[in-house]
């Protein structure tokens, strides 16, 4: 059985592996069917993304990028639909030309 604790640990794991934009981390974290929405729709954000989607977006990141630590602000879980909502802040870390 799935517990309000378990589910805010694997919130606060996908959020570290950010910290990387290590692709396998985010994978595995993941449901199958999964999907990675950005927000908020007014900011214009890419379509949500599947598991394959998000994985190659992590990895054209990580040409540019070295990661990007995302600070959680809230988070709240949602037990019965097996969801966590993250509102968070993050800045980008770029490589060095």
């Amino acid at each position: 059985m799935t517990t309000e604790q378990t589910l805010h640990e694997v919130g606060t794991a996908f959020i570290r592996a950010f910290d990387t934009l290590d692709e396998t981390a985010h994978i595995s974290l993941r449901a199958p069917s999964c999907t990675h929405t950005f927000a908020p729709a007014s900011m214009g954000p890419p379509p949500p993304m599947t598991n394959a989607e998000l994985a190659a977006h992590l990895a054209k990141l990580r040409l540019i990028m070295t990661g990007f630590p995302v600070t959680a602000k809230e988070i709240h879980v949602n037990v019965p639909k097996r969801q966590v909502l993250i509102w968070a802040t993050a800045v980008a870390e770029f490589k060095d030309e």
